[in-house]
């Protein structure tokens, strides 16, 4: 069992959000298990807003024209959720794989505010040889929220992406990664997409300090 609680500070909002969660693990065969927490969340927040507040009428022009005032106005909200995280593993002789759900209530920087996050990713590898293994991950999430719900302006995002490469052991210590990756997003709100291709290779070495 797991209880959590976040309170996120944002230019206009405040969000407070606790989660309970109560979950197990199991080894369904010698190469597949299983992990699965599940609970509820209890959310508020407090979101500031500017509206116009009519003043009164004035005439310009021989016409009678509305005069409005810009107010900021605090919104509070409250709502129950469920969450989850899920995940199926799969260790074989040569390759592991890793399937992984996650729902949950995370910051959405530059917007505000938070929204509800779904989240499925998959992480594998295959071993080649004792040197040469390809890599893969990939995952898709949403991200949203309704307006003052937990941001001050509505979330409707999508993100795609996708990573395969290459590792190569040169030692225990040494070793280089070639990987390509792409990676999608689309807001729907805002109507607009955005791809990005990204080519990297590294190298990664490490050293004992302590044996």
């Amino acid at each position: 069992m797991n209880a959590t609680y976040g309170r996120y500070y944002f230019s206009g909002s405040v969000i407070n959000n606790l989660t309970g969660t109560a979950g197990f693990s199991r080894d369904l065969t010698e190469i597949w298990s299983i992990q699965a927490d599940a609970g509820i969340r209890r959310t508020w927040s407090e979101i500031s807003v500017t509206q116009l507040s009519l003043l009164g009428y004035t005439i310009q022009n021989g016409q009678v024209v509305p005069v409005y005032k810009q107010v900021n106005e605090q919104i509070g909200n409250s709502g129950l959720g469920w969450v989850t995280d899920l995940s199926l593993d799969y260790k074989g002789e040569r390759g592991n794989a890793d399937l992984t759900f996650v729902r949950s209530i995370i910051p959405a920087y530059g917007q505000l505010g938070a929204a509800e996050r779904n989240y499925l990713t998959l992480d594998a590898n295959y071993q080649f040889t004792s040197e040469l293994s390809a890599i893969l991950t990939a995952s898709y999430s949403t991200s949203d929220s309704n307006p003052s719900e937990f941001s001050v302006n509505g979330i409707r995002q999508r993100f795609f992406q996708v990573q395969p490469g290459f590792r190569y052991e040169f030692s225990r210590d040494i070793a280089a990664v070639v990987s390509y990756g792409f990676t999608k997003v689309r807001d729907d709100i805002a109507g607009t997409e955005a791809d990005r291709h990204l080519f990297s290779v590294s190298l990664n070495m490490r050293q004992s300090v302590l044996e």
